[in-house]
């Protein structure tokens, strides 16, 4: 289930996303905001899993 959260960002950034959005890379800001977070998860679980194998191999 989806959750609703109130996020408080420079307009700066709001203005870069509606200008992807209007390059039609995204269909909206939560579809904008949803993909940042995915990638900012998958970029720190590989961080972790990349200092896991290192602590294994040293």
């Amino acid at each position: 289930m989806m959750r609703v959260i109130s996020v408080r960002i420079p307009k700066s950034y709001l203005d870069n996303i509606k200008r992807l959005i209007e390059e039609g890379r995204y269909s909206s800001v939560s579809e904008f905001v949803r993909a940042a977070i995915m990638e900012l998860l998958k970029k720190n679980r590989r961080v972790e899993f990349s200092n896991i194998v290192e602590e294994v191999l040293s």
